[in-house]
């Protein structure tokens, strides 16, 4: 006698409704985890490029200073000293020393927008990089004149706490032929609205490079307050430095 068969379980033809929510809602909570860590992860990098632009900008600083008596570049020189234009800019003057010959390295990769094509390839011509360089006179010296000048290590008394570059932008797009990515120079004014200011673009602080070749990000509080009650003697009086935090509009009304 034939053994009885044994009846074969139904085929499932698809997810019911209940499963596939409930796989929807598994993904949902899934990404929702691992998107904010991967931005965070994204930012840290981020920030740890930047600071190794800036480290590799100090060295670069050191190198000049050796080969040109302990001074270091301004901002850019007198327009009336040197009209050549692609000479006037500090990191100009970097390149053209050859201490610098990877343009990547006046770029911070946390700065909006990323990258200018333009400025980029114009970076002798008009100082376009995110990093400002700060403008500075030795105590006692001529604001006017001596901020366009080479000036020496020397006279900086406490390099620790003597910033020199800074994560910076360009504010006012409204001005014509300029973008975010000419923060070339920082100039310490007696006005708001000022277009050169330090941008604090790693969790509202910004890194700068010091006198001494250290890196450390600093708030809002210690480059508007500290710097100028502490080193007034290196500014123009009367002025101060301004900052954009990383979540404000960098775009300035017409």
């Amino acid at each position: 006698m034939n053994p009885r068969a044994v009846p074969r379980p139904l085929a499932r033809d698809a997810f019911t409704l209940v499963e596939l929510l409930t796989v929807v809602a598994i993904i949902g909570i899934l990404a929702g985890i691992m998107i904010p860590t991967v931005s965070k992860v994204r930012k840290t990098a981020q920030t740890a490029r930047c600071i190794s632009n800036l480290r590799g900008l100090g060295g670069a600083l050191a190198l000049f200073a050796v080969d040109n008596k302990d001074k270091l570049p301004p901002r850019n020189l007198d327009a009336a000293t040197q009209p050549v234009e692609r000479l006037r800019y500090w990191n100009s003057r970097l390149i053209d020393h050859g201490i610098i010959k990877d343009r990547n390295a006046f770029y911070c990769p946390s700065a909006f927008p990323s990258r200018d094509a333009e400025a980029t390839a114009k970076i002798e011509e008009d100082g376009g990089q995110t990093y400002g360089m700060r403008m500075w006179m030795p105590p006692g010296g001529n604001w006017g004149t001596d901020r366009h000048r080479d000036n020496p290590l020397t006279a900086i008394e406490t390099p620790s706490d003597f910033f020199l570059i800074a994560d910076s932008i360009w504010l006012d797009l409204s001005v014509a032929n300029n973008r975010p990515t000419q923060g070339y120079g920082l100039n310490p004014t007696a006005t708001s609205t000022k277009n050169q200011r330090i941008h604090l673009r790693h969790g509202n602080r910004a890194n700068a490079l010091f006198a001494d070749f250290h890196v450390a990000a600093k708030d809002a509080a210690w480059f508007t307050t500290h710097v100028t009650e502490i080193q007034a003697a290196w500014m123009n009086p009367g002025c101060a430095f301004t900052t954009l935090g990383e979540n404000d509009s960098y775009i300035s009304p017409p």
